[in-house]
């Protein structure tokens, strides 16, 4: 009796069993699981810049993420159509630097090697060429030695690890620093003999560079229009000038409004060039010929300009604004599109409920924040024409005349 029983339980189990695995069989094949919906990403962030109406920051996992006009493939996606939202890059390779300027984009890989996309109507990719935009990353030779980048208009510049300066695109202005004027520079090339340059600025504007030597002092060239380099003239500078003799200097700023902000490695603000409308907070309208100390403050950590717009950080993460507003890109709650020196933001002032910000861009329409020990994008502006520089999804969303930090990432 017992020898049956255990025949039936045997055999009832093995039926058991085996209309377990057909039922699942027939499951798995006539209802298939549903393809995962996207992740949102969520990343500490180590950089922020920006074109005219386009956006790239990397992240600290060493990814690129882009939005906004990509009318000249400065987004590197493989194309040419704007995109909506902060967007990563596809690909397996980790970057460790990357910047944007008005239409083109650089990278340098984990490896120390250097990318280049975006328009290259002057060479200022280096890859060796100059006509055609570039619509992915592509490596720009084969030195595995590069430090930090600089993107302006259709120029670029970088620094190697052994503190030497290189530079490509157009020599219009000077804007090179090699002593020409006229022509282009396709490939990267050594500017003099010096090997102690530690950091270099490009920018949005028509070809005046800055960079800062190991012992902090300031040099300027290219484009002098309206006293913007600090040098006393409105030459345009073919090679590096030494400029705010007497300071060591923590960072520059300049932009296409032909004016130039820097701070001081003690903390003070100082600002050069052209002053309509009293923006450059020295009490007067009249051009400044050389720089000068804005104010007392000597907590000044950052600092960021586009089309007179300004905005800065002070060392404990402090947010102030001041400038024109055109877009609402300063991120006070209101916007000035009518250029109305009534509506602008005349004196320096703190932006509420902004803190702990580490870097920041301003871009033609717009401006990104970055906060520390934050995962958020911080952006305020205005979408223009069909580009989405707000990275909401769409060009026709209304303003962010404050910060929104919402911003979602794919």
């Amino acid at each position: 009796m017992k020898y049956i029983n255990k025949q039936v339980i045997y055999l009832t189990t093995l039926v058991i069993a085996l209309g377990s695995c057909s039922k699942s069989k027939i499951d798995e094949t006539t209802t298939p699981e549903p393809d995962p919906e996207p992740q949102p990403q969520e990343y500490y962030w180590a950089s922020v810049s920006s074109g005219q109406a386009h956006a790239l920051a990397l992240s600290e996992e060493g990814g690129i993420y882009v939005w906004g006009d990509n009318s000249e493939g400065q987004l590197g996606n493989g194309s040419q159509t704007v995109i909506g939202k902060p967007t990563k890059l596809a690909g397996t390779q980790k970057w460790v630097k990357a910047t944007t300027g008005y239409a083109h984009s650089l990278a340098i890989a984990e490896d120390g090697t250097l990318w280049a996309w975006g328009k290259n109507d002057e060479g200022q990719l280096g890859l060796g060429n100059f006509g055609d935009d570039v619509l992915v990353p592509t490596q720009v030779g084969t030195d595995k030695d590069w430090a930090t980048l600089a993107v302006g208009g259709s120029y670029s510049l970088a620094l190697k690890k052994d503190g030497t300066l290189w530079t490509w695109g157009s020599h219009s202005s000077g804007s090179l620093g090699n002593g020409q004027t006229s022509g282009r520079t396709t490939s990267p090339t050594k500017v003099g003999a010096d090997a102690n340059w530690k950091t270099i600025y490009a920018f949005n504007n028509w070809g005046a560079s800055f960079a800062i030597k190991n012992d902090g002092s300031l040099w300027a060239w290219g484009k002098g229009q309206n006293y913007m380099l600090g040098t006393g003239s409105t030459s345009n500078q073919p090679a590096p000038v030494n400029v705010g003799i007497g300071k060591k200097w923590k960072t520059v700023a300049s932009d296409r409004s032909r004016n130039t902000v820097a701070i001081a490695e003690e903390g003070t603000l100082w600002a050069v060039g052209r002053n309509n409308k009293g923006l450059l907070q020295l009490g007067t309208t009249a051009a400044q010929t050389e720089f000068a100390q804005v104010g007392s403050d000597t907590d000044w950590e950052n600092i960021a300009t586009f089309n007179l717009s300004f905005l800065a950080t002070k060392k404990n993460g402090d947010l102030y604004a001041w400038g024109e507003n055109t877009y609402g890109e300063l991120g006070n709650g209101t916007i000035n599109s009518a250029s109305n020196d009534e509506l602008a933001l005349k004196s320096i002032t703190k932006i509420a409920n902004q803190s702990n910000v580490k870097a920041l861009a301003v871009g033609f329409n717009f401006s990104v924040l970055l906060k520390d020990k934050s995962k958020s994008l911080c952006i305020a502006g205005s979408n223009i024409g069909d580009f989405p520089s707000l990275g909401t999804g769409t060009a026709t969303s209304a303003p962010l005349l404050t910060h929104q930090c919402d911003i979602t990432l794919y």
